[in-house]
């Protein structure tokens, strides 16, 4: 068997409920846990595919296999595993508004123990270089909050190793306010029936908070003292029997109370909306033009803008032309040095960032 499609993020955009509709459709089966970090934790993808497969066993052979690791769009060598494993495999990813994004991250993570209480959003932010260069996605995952909100620098490194045809950008926004409307492209792009027409309309992952933060942190923190030590001493089958019974996913969700985020100040806004407007500096020293286009800062891309007399937010079309256009510049390489795969790609000029309003 191959796993036929996976859903590599972004984090806090919507996956966990996407993962649900999914879970739910007739010609669908979905790993038995939500995600299997198994090509981005080095560990878990030395196990082999005999171990990635064993999530899969409950599945009937008619039904496409469904993954998600939202590790994987800021990992720089899943794309090449991935590749490796199933080239035609189908890559889904979840955009949201990027500043919301990493606001939303950063409340998830103090409510979990992942950053203290008394860190401020900006300070954590100014913390992610040394985090980003760490070659534990673990580390990166949970404490680069902004750095995974730059959309542009990842959808692109990953399409270089996926034609068009293959990746599918979808926009927490529609997940919500146009639920059809994304339901009929995912079903479309997974090649499945439609979405029942009276399916419940589905929220999950809720703003939430630790009971126990401690607790919390020995059930979701791989990196974990505790944790760690317990992994390196129970038998390898006891292992396996907790992962695949949902034991720690069922005791995080009781450890969980419901609660509300503080709301995103406008001195933290205009910080984090500043850096991820940097973020297009690297690919070219030509002036930009501010420009203000509504509503594309939901995908923090600006791909085929309009002209200066045509205002109408963008498609959902206009991305996947961009993403087909930047392919194409790409598709040509067959090959891609060990090196590469660890170097940001120059990214053609048809992608921009666009100022958040």
């Amino acid at each position: 068997m191959k796993v036929n499609a996976i859903i590599i993020g972004a984090g806090r955009s919507g996956t966990t409920t996407l993962y649900q509709y999914l879970e739910n459709h007739s010609d669908v089966c979905f790993s038995d846990i939500k995600e299997v970090h198994y090509f981005s934790v080095e560990e878990l993808y030395q196990r082999g595919k005999d171990y990635y497969h064993s999530f899969w066993k409950h599945c009937k052979k008619e039904r496409i296999k469904i993954a998600a690791d939202t590790y994987l769009l800021i990992d720089k060598n899943a794309p090449k595993r991935i590749t490796e494993y199933n080239s035609e495999i189908k890559i889904i990813i979840m955009l949201r508004n990027p500043a919301e994004r990493t606001w939303s991250s950063f409340q998830y993570a103090k409510n979990n123990g992942y950053i203290s209480d008394n860190k401020s959003f900006i300070q954590s932010i100014k913390e992610e270089e040394e985090h980003i260069l760490s070659s534990d996605i673990t580390i990166q995952n949970n404490l680069c909050n902004l750095w995974q909100s730059k959309y542009y620098e990842h959808v692109s490194y990953w399409s270089e190793f996926f034609p068009r045809k293959n990746i599918l950008l979808l926009k927490t926004s529609d997940l919500k306010n146009n639920t059809d409307f994304l339901l009929k492209q995912l079903s479309s792009f997974l090649d499945i029936k439609d979405f029942s027409s009276d399916a419940a309309l589905i929220t999950a992952n809720k703003s939430a908070k630790a009971k126990s933060k401690a607790l919390q942190q020995f059930l979701l923190n791989r990196n974990n003292p505790l944790r760690a030590a317990l992994r390196r001493f129970l038998p390898e089958k006891v292992k396996q029997k907790i992962l695949h019974s949902k034991l720690p996913e069922k005791l995080s969700s009781v450890n969980r109370k419901e609660t509300s985020y503080e709301p995103l100040s406008e001195e933290d806004r205009k910080y984090a909306e500043q850096l991820l407007e940097k973020d297009k500096e690297g690919n070219s020293h030509e002036e930009k033009k501010e420009d203000k286009t509504p509503d594309f800062h939901t995908l923090n891309l600006k791909l085929n803008p309009p002209s200066e007399d045509n205002k109408e937010t963008p498609s959902p079309k206009h991305l996947e032309e961009a993403v087909l256009d930047l392919s194409k510049k790409t598709e040509a390489k067959k090959e891609t040095s060990q090196a590469a795969i660890r170097e940001p790609i120059n990214i053609p000029r048809t992608c921009e960032y666009q100022p958040i309003e």
